[in-house]
């Protein structure tokens, strides 16, 4: 098990580029969610959720159904939000409230108590919003690029080596991971593990810890540069995260006085479950993000402070608007991805030419 620290440049350096059939904008840095950056929840399959809220917009590329109490964009006000629900399949809706246009892409069952309406700043109706069909996002291409970027994360902080120094006292053990600028204590007491991750760089900390650790996990503290960026690597097919509470720099999230501040903290915290085919969260108050593009994900009595993608979703869990910013330059590149050829031959004429000016100045 590797804990480790990629600095912004080396980890940007090796994301590979992946084309879209659209002109998908991108946000140049450490990390790039891609066509899922804007959404709160982003599922690539199936999608069934009862009597919960999700505070941003939602995409479900497979089914999906919403019943007994829901709501879709309740914090979302005024017009340029564009579609605040797309579902790529088949669509039940009974029960609830969307907070803007929508537009699904096979058959639609909603019930009369459902409502569409965008509401100003003083929650007034300005419209109702629009129901159209139609396909907006390309999910194969999403997929495509979020299970390369799980991927490529995760194999980014294998790649460092790490020590490992393990200690006992009084039938406890301490075990303390020290990789490059980063330090990952884990005290173990009995079946529960108490974890804490430290990581000095300015500009991205990446960690690793495996399933079995985060399962046994009551305690997670952050300890890290306030806007720096801090990737948490999971590895392991089954994982869960469950009843433990989150602190950063000591402060503990549970308390209302710092709770906002908590919140502000977890969009620049990212989980990724690269290796996950199920992942179960429980009874918890996930203060960052998570990418699990491969995990048919189970979400209850709990809600996410971030972006939560998944390759399916159940549940009753409440996903938060307090998307992941991530480290990223102020200036955001807003050009289209380029095919991976034009890439290719924009590198191959560039050595070519420099090639000619060697030549010519010899």
């Amino acid at each position: 098990m590797s804990h480790t620290l990629i600095r912004f440049g080396q980890l940007a350096a090796t994301l590979p580029v992946v084309a879209f059939s659209v002109g998908y904008a991108t946000q140049a840095g450490a990390v790039s969610l891609g066509p899922a950056a804007e959404y709160n929840v982003f599922v690539l399959g199936d999608y069934n959720q009862t009597g919960t809220d999700t505070e941003g917009k939602l995409a479900v590329g497979g089914d999906a159904s919403f019943t007994d109490g829901f709501a879709v964009g309740m914090l979302l006000r005024g017009e340029g939000n564009g579609e605040v629900i797309v579902v790529g399949g088949d669509t039940t809706l009974s029960n609830g409230k969307v907070y803007g246009d929508a537009t699904f892409g096979g058959n639609q069952a909603i019930a009369s108590n459902v409502g569409f309406e965008i509401l100003d700043t003083n929650n007034q109706v300005i419209r109702q919003g629009n129901i159209t069909q139609g396909q907006p996002i390309d999910f194969a291409a999403a997929g495509q690029h979020l299970r390369t970027l799980s991927a490529s994360l995760h194999a980014q902080s294998q790649a460092v080596p790490t020590t490992k120094e393990v200690r006992e006292e009084w039938g406890n053990r301490f075990t303390t991971i020290i990789g490059n600028n980063t330090k990952t204590l884990f005290e173990q007491y009995g079946t529960s593990l108490l974890a804490t991750m430290e990581g000095s760089d300015s500009k991205l900390n990446i960690f690793n810890i495996s399933a079995d650790e985060l399962a046994s996990t009551k305690y997670f503290n952050i300890l890290a540069p306030e806007d720096s960026t801090v990737l948490i690597n999971v590895t392991g097919e089954v994982a869960s995260m469950s009843g433990f509470g989150f602190f950063f720099n000591g402060e503990d999230c549970n308390n209302s006085n710092v709770h906002m501040g908590c919140r502000g903290k977890a969009q620049n915290v990212l989980f990724n479950f690269s290796e996950a085919k199920s992942l179960d969260l429980n009874s918890i108050s996930i203060m960052g993000s998570v990418l699990a593009p491969n995990a048919d994900v189970k979400f209850n009595n709990g809600h996410i402070n971030g972006n939560l993608i998944a390759g399916s979703l159940s549940g009753n869990g409440q996903s938060n608007l307090h998307l992941f910013k991530g480290d990223r330059p102020e200036s955001p590149d807003t050009e289209s991805v380029p095919e991976p050829g034009t890439v290719a031959g924009i590198i191959l004429s560039l050595a070519a030419f420099g090639a000619s000016r060697r030549k010519k100045a010899e």
